[in-house]
């Protein structure tokens, strides 16, 4: 895969790239991270501001939502029709979704869309292998490879760990209205990260993810540095290395 043919499309949707937690169309990063939604957008974008692999902090990305695990192949175009001389210096794109309660199915639903993008036979085998060249993709599936869940499901240590006091008591609450009865792994991860941020939160139980994780006055509800994030920031900082 020598270069990535786009065909124009009718359909666009709007919205800013972030490099590193900052909005920036001018910069020409080789690297472009893809995901569902502003929740995740927020995400990669503290973590790459927050951690450091093996003493190095990790390269910066341009960084867009699709606005759903759908939407793939529609934000790339647009993003391309928005920033056109940032998308030509574009050479690795990484995509990120939800395994949610079914990781191959997610990740299928991926794949068909990179090949949507970039022609047959272009889609990586399995997530974390990178395929092709100018631009290389590759798959990260939170909240990691075929472990059931969401991007909340790889919050969860590190929100533990910054009040673990609090994280004990939710623990009990959980085993108190019987989770584990629950078929959903996507739907008990996130009630605990939910019911988390409810109790710490002072300014607001029903704060948003996107609030916890960006807004400074919350920074201490999810810990970036925990160890807990370590692999997903390792793959961040592999992309293009």
């Amino acid at each position: 895969m020598n270069s990535m043919a786009i065909p124009c499309l009718t359909e666009s949707n709007t919205g800013s790239s972030r490099v590193a937690g900052k909005k920036n169309n001018s910069k020409t990063y080789p690297r472009l991270l893809v995901c569902e939604g502003y929740e995740d957008y927020c995400f990669f974008s503290r973590l790459i501001e927050a951690k450091s692999v093996d003493g190095q902090s990790i390269h910066r990305f341009h960084i867009i939502h699709s606005k759903g695990n759908t939407n793939f192949y529609n934000r790339i175009d647009a993003f391309r029709q928005e920033t056109p001389k940032t998308f030509a210096n574009i050479r690795h794109i990484l995509f990120v979704a939800d395994n949610d309660d079914t990781p191959a199915d997610r990740f299928s639903l991926v794949c068909n869309q990179i090949e949507r993008l970039c022609g047959p036979g272009t889609a990586p085998s399995a997530p974390l292998i990178r395929k092709g060249k100018n631009p290389s993709v590759e798959v990260l599936m939170l909240p990691w490879t075929n472990e059931k869940g969401t991007m909340e499901a790889a919050c969860i240590v590190a929100a533990r760990e910054a009040h673990k006091q609090h994280g004990r008591r939710i623990d009990d609450f959980m085993g108190f209205i019987g989770v584990e009865q629950w078929t959903s792994e996507s739907r008990r991860s996130k009630a605990w990260l939910r019911s988390n941020l409810a109790i710490r939160c002072e300014r607001d139980p029903f704060i948003s993810m996107g609030d916890a994780i960006s807004d400074p006055r919350h920074h201490d509800l999810i810990d970036f540095t925990d160890n807990s994030l370590d692999r997903i920031a390792r793959v961040l900082a592999k992309v293009g290395r």
